[in-house]
């Protein structure tokens, strides 16, 4: 009876709230709810159809994968929709009901696994939970439950609405405390190994306060990608369409896309959430599912969860391509642990679409994972060829890998006539051991303050702490582990040939200077990445070897990891201390306030505006896009025209600068207002207000936070 309403009573009750609340009610609440069911029941039909699990621990340890293999094949469907025509949203609002409605002609596929495949209800594994916990157990979850609900409680209680450099700049101390608080009794309860659900819970609620901390306190928004990203996101809810028309990002985008449409909900909500999200539930249960693949017991596996904050957390904290693509590789990593440790044959549907959707999300992440399961195809038919062919083909994805992030720069910069110049000079032995030196030496910085001295020596280390950890599993193990993990290496080279290259040959001089070595270091991460299946085989060595430790011992290496937890909380966010000094300000509600008073003041003129990032990004979140021939209206700060004009009025405020950024436009746009904005926190603003005074043809104060100055040509 069970089967029967979960394959049959269930879809149609499911479709018939979804249709009316899609075409008449349109709550967001009911959506939101819809959503979770959506995900957990295609994930079980998905995984169950893709990987039959002969048992229910089985079923619940790949239900993550069953609901990131749907994503990513809506971002697929809506990827060829856009590229064909459009992304309207009853495309989004079809694949619910299709997808729904093919669980119905599934069912004798899925009853036949239904016995095998079943998943425990949750009030079951829930009641199981309650009669078996402790009163210790019980108390040290109230005090995790607690200390976090004070955490959120603080957050959302001082939302970041003013300009300022770094959150620490907002929060006391105690918000750390609070975190350290809980990492460590969850530790404790990670290393004990014994209630597994209960911890692994714990845990999703424990990095989760890591990954949405920027989601809470900064409502307005945070950093500029993000507000290219939604307001491209809301341009497609509205329009269908974009020109021109991207050639990467819209895997996310139709993700975005399906969320908002299908289940009425805001773009602006979706987009914000996210990825912080899906990193906080996924990521946990994919690395759990690889560390029981791997160390094959459970109780060992669970400690493994905290060698995720060894690794780069900050692209999961906002919501961008980037981010997105770079959680894709990292479950892709995850989900390889079976085939990679047990040679168990791959399923090449389920790589196909991880692939495919991760390119459409964003290449520098879709590049190199196309060339890691390309070598795992490699390594598992290999021996059909003659061993000097296999040896030449291995070297060639390796090469075509390693070349392959440049050349996809150079490609891209051809193709949008951009001038990109190769500069070799750098990659001679004695740069190269110049720029190693200099590295290395920042590596073991003091600045006599115990705690940040600490902070940073793990934080600057991080990396290496990661690869050594990684080598010594390795070299422990090797004699058994299988020779497909030869993959992880090769990926780890391929990868730091293109960070070689793409920070040495590359010349990236069109980009302003900060922006320079972002694209080199988003490398970094994927090489961590590619090294994690080996940091999970340290973490299980060390759980392993605890047991048999004094109590001492064992508390001070969980001490030493709830601290290791605690720096990987602060490092994540900007910072303001004796080691870094953030530069950039948050968009803030006088940012948005000064582009509502710019565009009431213009009264309806076309016009453009000199100002910095902060109040760019205000305008993209207000207004939207708006362009005069190929310039945005605001400052793009990528080393775009508009935003040097801007930099000049700020070196030297004067009408000549004003009339060269009126001459960019073109004439036909009947452009003759100019809007100057100057924020009270630039560097010498007084001065730059005053002068601007003398020069403009009227001027205006946002609460004495911004100034707006307006210039009209004669």
């Amino acid at each position: 009876m069970r089967s029967r309403f979960h394959s049959i009573t269930f879809p149609l009750l499911f479709l018939g709230i979804f249709c009316l609340n899609t075409f008449l009610i349109h709550s967001p609440h009911i959506g939101a709810l819809l959503l979770v069911v959506y995900l957990l029941s295609m994930g079980i039909h998905v995984v169950t159809w893709l990987q039959p699990s002969r048992t229910d621990e089985q079923a619940n340890g790949r239900l993550w994968m069953g609901i990131w293999v749907t994503l990513s094949a809506v971002a697929i469907l809506g990827s060829i929709a856009y590229y064909a025509a459009s992304v309207p949203a009853i495309l989004f609002q079809g694949i619910v009901i299709v997808s729904m409605a093919s669980v119905l002609f599934m069912r004798t596929r899925i009853e036949s696994h239904a016995r095998v495949g079943h998943v425990t209800p949750l009030q079951e594994r829930l009641r199981t939970i309650v009669l078996r916990m402790r009163w210790p157990i019980a108390a040290a979850s109230i005090c995790v439950i607690f200390s976090l609900g004070l955490f959120f409680q603080l957050l959302q209680a001082h939302p970041i609405v003013t300009a300022i450099r770094t959150p620490w700049d907002q929060f006391s101390p105690s918000i750390l405390i609070l975190f350290a608080i809980a990492t460590l009794i969850v530790s404790i309860l990670l290393y004990r190994g014994r209630e597994k659900t209960l911890s692994i819970s714990l845990f999703i609620f424990l990095i989760g306060s890591l990954f949405s901390f920027i989601a809470i306190t900064y409502p307005i928004g945070y950093g500029f990608d993000s507000f290219i990203h939604k307001a491209t996101e809301n341009h497609l809810a509205q329009f269908g369409t974009i020109t021109p028309k991207p050639f990467y990002y819209i895997g996310q985008y139709s993700i975005v896309l399906f969320i908002a449409h299908a289940f009425s909900l805001s773009i602006d909500l979706v987009d914000t959430w996210l990825l912080p999200l899906l990193a906080t539930i996924l990521l946990p249960l994919a690395w759990f599912s690889a560390a029981n693949t791997i160390l094959k017991k459970p109780r060992y596996a669970l400690l493994t969860l905290l060698g995720l904050f060894l690794l780069p957390l900050d692209a999961f904290i906002v919501t961008t391509p980037q981010g997105l693509g770079n959680l894709w590789v990292l479950l892709a990593i995850l989900a390889s642990v079976p085939w990679l440790f047990e040679e168990t044959s791959p399923n090449w549907i389920i790589i196909g679409i991880i692939t495919l959707s991760t390119l459409l999300i964003h290449p520098i992440a879709g590049i190199p994972l196309f060339f890691f399961f390309a070598l795992l195809f490699f390594s598992e038919h290999h021996n059909r060829l003659p061993d000097h062919v296999s040896n030449i083909l291995k070297w060639t994805i390796v090469t075509a890998g390693s070349l392959a992030l440049p050349a996809s720069f150079m490609v891209q910069s051809i193709k949008s006539g951009q001038g990109l110049h190769l500069t070799f000079e750098n990659l001679n032995p004695v740069s190269l051991a110049l720029s190693a030196s200099s590295a290395l030496s920042a590596l073991f910085q003091t600045r006599f303050s115990p705690l940040l001295d600490f902070v940073y020596l793990y934080g600057q280390n991080i990396f290496l702490l990661v690869l050594a950890a990684s080598l010594g599993a390795w070299w422990m193990y090797h004699k058994d582990l299988s020779a497909r993990i030869r993959v992880l290496f090769l990926m780890v080279i391929i990868l730091g040939v293109n960070y070689l290259l793409l920070a040495n040959v590359i010349d990236f001089s069109f980009l302003i200077d900060y922006e320079r070595a972002n694209y080199a270091n988003r490398i970094i991460p994927l090489i961590l990445f590619f090294a994690s299946p080996f940091l999970i085989l340290a973490f299980g060595h060390l759980s392993l070897n605890l047991r048999t430790k004094p109590i001492a011992l064992k508390l001070t290496c969980l001490v030493l990891l709830t601290m290791f937890a605690s720096a990987s909380f602060y490092l994540t966010f900007p910072r303001r201390d004796a080691y870094a000094n953030s530069h950039a300000y948050n968009t803030s509600q006088a940012d948005l306030d000064a582009v509502h008073l710019i565009e009431e003041w213009a009264e309806s003129k076309p016009y453009i505006v000199l100002a910095n990032q902060s109040v760019s990004a205000a305008a993209i979140k207000t207004i939207g896009f708006r362009y005069y021939g190929n310039l945005f209206f605001y400052p793009i700060p990528t080393g775009e025209t508009m935003y040097q004009k801007f930099l000049a009025m700020n070196e030297t405020p004067s009408r000549t600068t004003v009339e060269s950024a009126l001459a960019l436009i073109p004439k036909d746009e009947n452009v003759r207002t100019v809007f100057y904005v100057v924020d009270t926190y630039w560097w010498q603003a007084d001065q730059i207000i005053e002068k601007t005074k003398a020069i403009a043809n009227d001027w205006m104060s946002v609460g004495g936070s911004v100034y707006v100055f307006r210039f009209e040509q004669k």
